[in-house]
């Protein structure tokens, strides 16, 4: 079975030191707060979408580009995508594929973003690219 990550006694997910929490929490935040600088909007709530024959899909959130919604995912230190996120974000990517939110957005993309901790810079993937925020 694989390991998603730190948990607790009781089996929630909590930060390598143990406390209460995710411990990508802070890298999500921090991502989040970097798009704003750039004067993004960005939706920080989780995202859950699903698409015909795959699972359903959960973004950290969503960003507006180009007039446009994408999900996004963050990941920091060790945090790799599960092959089922990549399947979906390759599906999500290809031209004509889009899902609907639950808050009746259009996502037409997703995107990803690594948290280099050693600087508190995002990192962004984009479908292939790579550019510092």
């Amino acid at each position: 079975m694989p390991n998603w990550g730190p948990r607790s006694a009781d089996g929630k997910f909590s930060k390598r030191n143990g406390e209460p929490g995710r411990d990508g929490a802070a890298d999500e935040a921090n991502a989040w707060d970097q798009l704003k600088m750039a004067d993004a909007v960005v939706m920080r709530n989780e995202t859950l979408v699903s698409a015909p024959g795959m699972r359903v899909r959960k973004y950290d959130g969503a960003v507006e580009i180009n007039g446009q919604w994408c999900g996004i995912e963050i990941e920091g230190g060790t945090g790799r995508k599960n092959p089922q996120q990549r399947q979906f974000d390759d599906w999500l990517n290809a031209p004509g594929n889009a899902v609907e939110t639950s808050d009746g957005r259009t996502l037409f993309g997703a995107h990803d973003a690594w948290m280099d901790r050693s600087t508190s810079q995002a990192i962004w993937l984009d479908c292939g690219t790579v550019s510092a925020a």
